[in-house]
């Protein structure tokens, strides 16, 4: 796989729910304390007997000893994110003489001095497809709390470093990555003529879906969102029909050519019954078998919002509402795509393959 979305958080939820003593949903006041020398301004997300979760004001997400954050100073200020001039600001100080950062309306990209910024203008007309792609559908999506973040490593290197310095495991394959603990897209710069800008280039839409997805209430960001409903929707937006349907309005630009392809390969004798119910009721199938899981996730996908798009977006609002921190089980799981689909999944399958074999 050429993209990774760096699950820590999502796992962070499945481990954790057992013994929270609070999850404020959403942080309210400001705690300041000094973290590793440095000042840090955070709301409260979860305390745990040993440790606590906070959320800084860039929208990462840090652990701390429980007990220095229930000494910390708590202020009577509100939360609030940094504004797009102070984000911009502490990128530059944070990152240095040797990278600019370019600034769009609702973005900040960070890359080498003197290299051509290639994604500002993609992620804003990603951002404008995105909201137009859901508020048609019946789902209404909030504005980003915090500016959203790109930062452009000079070389395979550097990302690789920067990566592990933030504890994201990833693989020599992986280019791009969106972390729902730093809340950023992190990538490396090709050049044009090692075909660095068009391989690229549907990674990237997919970790930036990921990161306005987790941004604007779609996804819950502090809550354990199904993989299959989170990796489906990303390969759905690599399509340039979906990600870009002003220029390309039809609906074979919204096919995945590639996805289509890895899921008629997976067909190619028959789906196994029962395989929808494997991928709804948990996230093992893209552990065990990633190349399987990932283009039954955007098959389904395609197919629920091609066909049930409203129900679609009740199914988006039903994960997104759950409590933070929390565990999701199985048999909520598939309880609650009931509710938005209907209690018959076998009927639903075959209603689906058959689609997927006329597509």
């Amino acid at each position: 796989m050429r993209y990774a979305l760096i699950l820590q958080a999502t796992a962070l939820c499945g481990i954790l729910h057992a013994g929270a003593s609070r999850a404020a949903e959403p942080p309210r006041r400001l705690l300041v304390l000094e973290l590793q020398g440095s000042r840090l301004e955070a709301a409260p997300l979860a305390f745990f007997q040993q440790q606590a979760y906070l959320l800084g004001r860039d929208g990462r997400i840090f652990s701390i000893e429980a007990q220095a954050a229930r000494q910390a100073l708590r202020s009577t200020v509100p939360f609030r994110a940094y504004s797009m001039s102070e984000m911009r600001r502490r990128l530059e100080a944070e990152l240095g003489q040797a990278f600019e950062v370019h600034g769009t309306g609702h973005y900040l990209v960070a890359l080498p001095c003197g290299r051509q910024d290639r994604w500002g203008r993609r992620f804003e007309e990603l951002h404008r497809s995105f909201l137009h792609y859901f508020r048609v559908r019946g789902f209404q999506p909030q504005p980003p709390e915090f500016p959203l973040v790109a930062v452009v490593w000079p070389d395979q290197a550097r990302f690789l470093q920067a990566a592990a310095a933030e504890g994201s495991a990833i693989g020599q394959q992986v280019v791009g990555y969106y972390s729902p603990l730093t809340n950023r897209i992190s990538m490396y710069w090709q050049p044009a003529e090692q075909g660095g800008d068009a391989a690229t280039q549907s990674t990237i839409i997919h970790e930036a879906t990921h990161q306005l997805a987790f941004n604007t209430g779609i996804h819950r960001r502090f809550g354990a969102a199904p993989r299959w409903l989170v990796e489906g929707l990303a390969t759905m937006f690599e399509a340039a029909g979906v990600w870009d349907s002003r220029k390309y309005p039809a609906q074979r630009d919204r096919i995945h050519p590639a996805h289509l392809a890895a899921y008629r390969r997976l067909v190619a004798e028959e789906l196994p019954p029962g395989s929808l119910a494997r991928l709804i009721a948990n996230d093992r199938w893209f552990d065990t078998d990633p190349d399987q899981a990932y283009p039954l996730a955007w098959a389904l996908s395609f197919y629920l919002i091609e066909t049930r798009p409203r129900s679609y977006a009740r199914l988006l609002h039903i994960t997104a509402a759950r409590e933070a921190f929390t565990a999701y089980p199985e048999q909520e799981r598939l309880a609650d795509f009931s509710t938005a689909f209907g209690t018959n999944l076998r009927l639903l399958e075959q209603q689906f393959v058959k689609y997927m074999a006329e597509l």
